[in-house]
């Protein structure tokens, strides 16, 4: 780090300034990137490091505190021309994708971004400070961004707002992250107990799909399980109490799925308890955390001691890029489902539309493949076969 950035932003620094905050801007500073630094000027810099010198010491352990405001000389003594966001708060997996997808659903763009990540040891009033992981200390997230335009003062608060319940969220899913973990190892023995009619092989390869998930394949954010209940002969889906975890805790509000008990026509819960006793959806909200796109969703049934279908395990979260990028043969469950539709084909081994109908497959829209059954996945990619196979006839162009 250039020293003469952090000599002139001393220089800078409002008076009188405390030893602790001269003492807090270098270090601050330290592990910022010299290409971020020269995007800011000296009062910037000052006035950034004594924004998150005050909200270190106003905060305690777990919370977060967030300030977003448009600077100007009048009232500010300083000005970029656009609005600036500080944050500080525990050091969380997630944090800067979750709070840049929130910026930008407001419609926002981000010109610059600094995250350095300090650790406290001692009280929070006064810590003593390392830029380094240390044996007994707390790592403490800042973020310090610049966005390219100026929000008015209702935006600042709704910005403000949007990224407090963001850090929520991000909180909620990665507190539970073990806990959610290990439901994934109960499915799989859950899966174990389904009755006979269901082969050996098929369980396995459920299992086996379990086992991908749970080696890092798929970020979980939420999990909940639920029984099955007949009451006055209407089927009803009950939340199992104190099952609920990460973005599916009870205390969220609203909650990602809804859990009340008739919040499905009779038709569609009995739909819901016949469907296969694993499969895979997209749930109609957009995550939070990570990435802002529709939530992944992976039911795993549960069966009672006759091996009757007795409830629902639910896995909320986002497969992760390898799942979109790998071929289908290396993952569990959807190579079993690509093996079953090519052996259905009566295409020969080795020929060309066996190798051609593969090849649609590997190419086919990931999560398609993951949620339609195997007889329409079939159906398409052998329509698909034939259009590619059907002669076309072009005009001269006169």
């Amino acid at each position: 780090m250039p020293h003469h950035f952090i000599a002139s932003a001393l220089k800078v620094l409002p008076k009188p300034s405390s030893g602790a905050l001269k003492k807090f801007l270098p270090l601050f500073f330290e592990t910022v990137p010299a290409e971020d630094l020269e995007q800011l000027d000296p009062i910037t810099m000052a006035h950034a490091a004594r924004t998150h010198f005050e909200l270190s010491k106003k905060r305690k352990n777990g919370d977060a505190h967030i300030e977003v405001k448009t600077p100007t000389l009048e009232s500010d003594g300083w000005s970029i021309g656009a609005s600036v966001i500080d944050i500080v708060g525990d050091d969380m997996p997630f944090l800067i994708d979750s709070v840049v997808a929130e910026i930008v659903r407001q419609n926002q763009v981000v010109k610059m971004l600094a995250h350095p990540v300090l650790y406290l040891e001692g009280p929070q009033d006064n810590p003593k400070i390392h830029t380094k992981p240390k044996d007994g200390a707390r790592p403490q997230s800042h973020l310090h961004i610049h966005l390219r335009d100026p929000l008015t003062g209702p935006q600042c608060e709704e910005m403000a707002m949007g990224i407090a319940s963001v850090l929520e969220d991000v909180d909620y899913a990665t507190q539970d992250w073990r806990p959610m973990r290990q439901k994934l190892r109960e499915a799989q023995k859950e899966l174990s107990r389904a009755p006979h009619s269901y082969s050996d092989h098929l369980i396995e390869e459920y299992q086996a799909f379990l086992e991908y998930l749970y080696d890092n394949n798929f970020t979980l954010l939420g999990f909940r399980e639920y029984r099955f209940k007949t009451v006055k002969n209407k089927l009803r889906s009950e939340t199992v109490k104190g099952s609920s975890l990460g973005l599916l805790q009870d205390e969220i509000e609203p909650v990602y799925v809804n859990e009340a008990s008739n919040s499905l026509s009779q038709p569609l819960q009995k739909k819901r308890k016949d469907q296969d006793i694993l499969t895979i959806a997209k749930v109609n909200k957009r995550s939070t955390v990570h990435r802002r796109v529709p939530l992944d969703a992976i039911a795993v049934k549960t069966f009672d001691k006759k091996g009757n279908i007795a409830g629902e395990m639910l896995f909320i979260g986002l497969f992760t890029s390898v799942t979109y990028s790998r071929s289908v043969s290396d993952i569990p469950y959807l190579r079993m489902k690509v093996q079953n539709v090519l052996s259905n084909s009566d295409f020969v081994e080795g020929g060309h539309d066996r190798k051609a109908l593969r090849h649609i497959l590997e190419k086919y829209p990931r999560d398609e493949v993951l949620q339609i059954d195997e007889d329409v996945l079939s159906e398409h990619a052998i329509s698909i076969l034939r259009l590619q196979e059907r002669p076309r006839v072009y005009k001269a162009m006169r």
